[in-house]
C-alpha cells in the first residue's frame, strides 16, 4: 500500500521555489537588472540556474471515481471534483458512471479492480464495506489522517466516524448524512386544521397517538391520505419498525441482536394497522393509482399526502404547488425520540498506487466550505464535517427560501440511531437481510405472526451476522 508523502513534500516545495523566484526578482528590479556579482551571464546559463532552484514537477495521476447514474446528482458531481482539479492540475479525476444505483458501484469495484482498472474513490451509498477490508480493496485512512494531525472525532461527528471504522481503523471520509424527517403539505394541513408537525423531536406533545389523529384528519377516502407510503428511509426486515416506540434492532456495545422485545411487536402492529386499520396510508395499489405516470417525487409532484419521509430534499421540491415545511418524527417512548434512522454517507479510497492522492481529494472537502459542495451531490441537508455542520444549515435553509427547516435535520441526526443500528457495516448484512426480509414481508400481510418473527430474527442476527 503506497503511503509515501509525495503530495506533501511537493506542495512544500512548491511554496518554498515560489518564494525563492518572486524574491530573486525583486532584487533584480530593484537592480536595474544587474547581478550581485556585477558581472553578465549568458542567458542559457542563466536558464540552467533558475531550473536548478525550481522544484520538480509532479507527476500527473489519474484517479478513477465510480459513481451511478442519477443525472442531477452527476451534474454536481461534474462541478464538485472540477473544483478540486482546478485547484489541483497534477490530479485528475476519471468519472466513471455506471447503472444500477449504488448496487451497480458496489457489484462494479471488484470488477474493476480484477480487470486491471482499479478504483481509487467512491461513495459508499449501500452500507457494508467490510468485505472491501478483507477483499484488500482500500486503504486505510487512519496512518494518513495521523500523519496529517487529523483526529477523526474532533473532525467529524462521532456516529460517522465510528460507521467507517473497525478495531480502531478508520477507513472512510465521513462527507454527508442522510437523516429522516418528515416533509409535511401545508396546504392540506391548514385545511384539515391540524396543527404542523412540531421542528423539535423533543416536543413531548408529538407521539404516535396525536400523529395517527392528525392523520385521520388528513386523510380523504382513496383520493388523499394522511401519510404518503414508507415511514422511514432505512426499514429492511422491520429494523426502522420498533425505533417509533422507543426499540432499538442491535446492541453495538455488546455485539448482539435486541429485536425480540415490546418496542417491536408494539411497532410492527402499528405500522401494519395504519394501513389496513386506520387506513391513513394508501396500499400499495392505491399508492399506484395516485402517482400514475408521474415521475420526480410523489410527495411533492402529486400533492395528494400529508406527510412523506423525507432523508433528500429532490429538484422537485423547487417546484411544488403547494407550501411544505419540515418537521419532526413522531415519538411514543422514553426520551430521547430516537425515531427513524440516519446514514452516514462516506468516501473510501481505493487500495491502489495513488491513495496519497486520492486522500487529497479527500482533504479537500476540509478545506473552507468545500465540503457544503458535496451536499449538493446526495441531495442531504446535514455535514458531518464539524466545522461545516452548522453552515451546512444555513445554506440549505437559503438554497430553499427557508421552506427547509434545517433545524429539524440537525437535531434528528444527533439522536436517530445510524441505520442498521451499527450491523450495517458487516460484510454479511445483506446475507441475512436475503433470509428474514421475506419472513418480515409475511407478517406485514399478516400471514406469519410477529410473536413468531420477532425471535426468529434475533437468533439468525446473533448466529450469522459476521461481527469483524
Amino acid at each position: 500500500m503506497n503511503t509515501s508523502t509525495v503530495i506533501s513534500s511537493i506542495t512544500r516545495r512548491k511554496m518554498l521555489g515560489g518564494f525563492a523566484v518572486g524574491a530573486g526578482a525583486v532584487l533584480a528590479a530593484a537592480c536595474g537588472g544587474a547581478t550581485m556579482t556585477g558581472e553578465e551571464k549568458p542567458a542559457e546559463e542563466m536558464e540552467e540556474k533558475k531550473a536548478e532552484t525550481m522544484a520538480p514537477k509532479a507527476e500527473p495521476v489519474n484517479i478513477l471515481y465510480l459513481t451511478y447514474t442519477r443525472p442531477a446528482r452527476n451534474e454536481a458531481e461534474q462541478a464538485l471534483y472540477g473544483g478540486f482539479q482546478e485547484a489541483n492540475p497534477d490530479i485528475t479525476l476519471d468519472i466513471k458512471i455506471v447503472d444500477g444505483g449504488g448496487t451497480g458501484v458496489r457489484q462494479n469495484i471488484p470488477i474493476l479492480f480484477a480487470a486491471g482498472t482499479p478504483v481509487g474513490l467512491f461513495e459508499n451509498t449501500w452500507g457494508t464495506w467490510l468485505q472491501f477490508v478483507d477483499g484488500d480493496l482500500i486503504a486505510p485512512l487512519s496512518p494518513l489522517m495521523a500523519r496529517d494531525g487529523i483526529d477523526p472525532y474532533e473532525a467529524f461527528i462521532a456516529e460517522g466516524v465510528d460507521f467507517v471504522s473497525n478495531q480502531g481503523v478508520t477507513w472512510g471520509f465521513p462527507a454527508s448524512m442522510s437523516v429522516d424527517t418528515w416533509a409535511y403539505n401545508k396546504n392540506i394541513f391548514d385545511e384539515a386544521g391540524v396543527p404542523y408537525p412540531p421542528s423539535d423531536p423533543a416536543d413531548p406533545s408529538w407521539t404516535m397517538e396525536a400523529y395517527i389523529d392528525a392523520m385521520e384528519k388528513l386523510t380523504k377516502g382513496t383520493e388523499q391520505f394522511g401519510m404518503r407510503r414508507g415511514y422511514t428511509g432505512f426499514n429492511t426486515f422491520g429494523i426502522g419498525d420498533g425505533t417509533f416506540f422507543g426499540g432499538l434492532a442491535w446492541d453495538a456495545e455488546n455485539n448482539k441482536a435486541t429485536m425480540n422485545n415490546d418496542h417491536y411487536v408494539q411497532g410492527i402492529n402499528f405500522w401494519i394497522d395504519i394501513v389496513d386499520k386506520f387506513r391513513v396510508m394508501p396500499t400499495g395499489d392505491e399508492h399506484s393509482a395516485i402517482v400514475g405516470g408521474r415521475s420526480g417525487h410523489p410527495f411533492f409532484t402529486t400533492g395528494a399526502f400529508g406527510i412523506s419521509v423525507m432523508f433528500v430534499v429532490p429538484p422537485e421540491a423547487k417546484e411544488a404547488a403547494f407550501d411544505w415545511g419540515i418537521g419532526a418524527l413522531a415519538y411514543t417512548g422514553e426520551p430521547p425520540n430516537h425515531s427513524g434512522r440516519h446514514y452516514t454517507h462516506a468516501v473510501f479510497a481505493g487500495n491502489t498506487d495513488h491513495v496519497d492522492q486520492t486522500w487529497e481529494v479527500m482533504k479537500w472537502f476540509l478545506q473552507g466550505e468545500n465540503g457544503l459542495t458535496y451536499l449538493e451531490v446526495t441531495g442531504h441537508v446535514v455535514s458531518p464535517m464539524r466545522h461545516l455542520f452548522d453552515k451546512a444549515k444555513a445554506h440549505w435553509e437559503a438554497k430553499y427560501d427557508g421552506k427547509v427547516d434545517g433545524t429539524t435535520y440537525f437535531l434528528e441526526a444527533q439522536h436517530t440511531p445510524q441505520s442498521g443500528h451499527g450491523m450495517l457495516k458487516y460484510s454479511n448484512f445483506y446475507d441475512i437481510r436475503d433470509v428474514l426480509q421475506p419472513v418480515y414481508n409475511s407478517v406485514r400481510a399478516r400471514e406469519a405472526s410477529i410473536e413468531e418473527f420477532l425471535p426468529f430474527a434475533e437468533t439468525t442476527i446473533n448466529e450469522q451476522l459476521k461481527v469483524e
